[in-house]
């Protein structure tokens, strides 16, 4: 899927990624354009099954900022971002829970 996604954070970033679902338990989001990040950025969720039936999700994020903007909201990232990132993911996984029942 080719998708542009974007936040208002920092005066507005977006980029536009394409996910990549070809390897079972990988989701991976290449970065084709952006006005942050450039090309070679790239997050991949990797997701192994846990023996009480849960699942276990592993998120690396790689990034290359293009412009003040990009390096800006790196550092905010590397600083904080583990937080956020952290919980917006819980909300995601939590709502789609609530689908499954």
């Amino acid at each position: 899927a080719d998708v542009t996604e974007g936040s208002g954070v920092v005066g507005g970033i977006w980029q536009r990624y394409r996910y990549d679902w070809s390897e079972p338990g990988v989701v991976g989001l290449e970065v084709l354009d952006s006005n942050a990040f450039g090309k070679g950025s790239r997050w991949e969720y990797r997701v192994t099954p846990e023996a009480d039936g849960g699942s276990d999700i592993a998120l690396t994020i790689h990034r290359r900022p293009t412009s003040l903007k990009g390096r800006v909201v790196d550092l905010l990232l590397r600083l904080t971002g583990n937080r956020f990132v952290r919980q917006d993911l819980e909300k995601t996984v939590a709502r789609l829970e609530g689908q499954r029942g």
